[in-house]
Parts: structure tokens; C-alpha cells; sequence
């Protein structure tokens, strides 16, 4: 929908947009909350300082806090992948979650440990009878 000549973004055609006096892009929709989000344009430098304030202000909290805490102020289409992209660039955030060290390769197992002889499960044995209970002391049941 068009207001004030505005088209609104692609990804957010099911949201009502209007020019304020301002100068802001703002949404106006069914619920309290929308009334004052502020439309973000994708990938520009204002909107990279919003979203690394917001992180900051989160405590470097992962994608979904940081989008939820972004959305209480402002609108960000595909903010999802704008999160990802911005949060790749964090080194904070980079160093806790980054990939741990390769575990180092397992060493040979000793001679004495196994029967190379003999085929696996060649000696097994089954508990036909399950666990046995004994009257104790108290008189309650014990399993043995």
C-alpha cells in the first residue's frame, strides 16, 4: 500500500508505512506497539551502529535476543539475515563461539585389552533371571 507516495519494502508489503513529519519512516499498524517502529533501510551504516548498540545494550546475546530487543524501537526487513551478517563481523561474539581445537587422534589399543583371535561377541553372557530381591534387615526388599 502506498501512503504519502511511499512504496513500502518487499519483504514488508503486509505492513502499513507513513512519512512523519520528522522525516522517519514509521509503521502504522493494528497494535500499540507498531505504531512507533522505525523503518531501518537494509545494509547502511546507520543501521549496522543501531543493531551493534542493541547487542551491546543485550550483553552480546545471540541472534533471536538481539532481533527481539532491535524490534521493540525499529523495523528491520530480513533482519534475520542482517543479524547473521552483522553478528559474523563481532570478534566478542566470534571468540565464544568460535570452533573448538581438533581433538588430537586416539591411540592404539593395548595387546593385553582384546582377543584379536577370537570373533566379536564370541563370549557374551545374558542374565536369564533378572535382579533378585532379598528381604533386608528392615524388612524391605533389596535388589542383589
Amino acid at each position: 500500500m502506498l501512503v504519502n507516495n511511499l512504496a513500502p519494502p518487499p519483504t514488508c508489503t503486509h505492513i502499513k508505512f507513513c512519512l512523519v513529519d520528522d522525516g522517519l519512516i514509521r509503521s502504522t499498524g493494528h497494535f500499540i506497539h507498531e505504531s512507533s517502529l522505525i523503518l531501518l533501510p537494509l545494509r547502511s551504516h546507520l543501521t549496522n551502529l543501531i543493531f551493534l548498540d542493541c547487542h551491546h545494550r543485550q550483553r552480546h546475546a545471540g541472534a533471536g535476543g538481539t532481533i527481539v530487543a532491535l524490534h521493540n524501537q525499529f523495523w528491520l526487513p530480513s533482519a534475520r539475515a542482517e543479524t547473521c551478517r552483522l553478528l559474523v563481523t563481532g570478534v566478542t561474539c566470534k571468540k565464544v563461539t568460535g570452533l573448538h581445537y581438533a581433538l588430537p587422534m586416539p591411540p592404539e589399543l593395548p595387546q593385553f585389552g582384546y582377543d584379536t583371535s577370537t570373533h566379536p561377541f564370541s563370549r557374551v553372557g545374558i542374565d536369564l533371571a533378572g535382579p533378585l530381591t532379598m528381604k533386608g534387615r528392615s524388612g524391605m526388599h533389596i535388589k542383589v
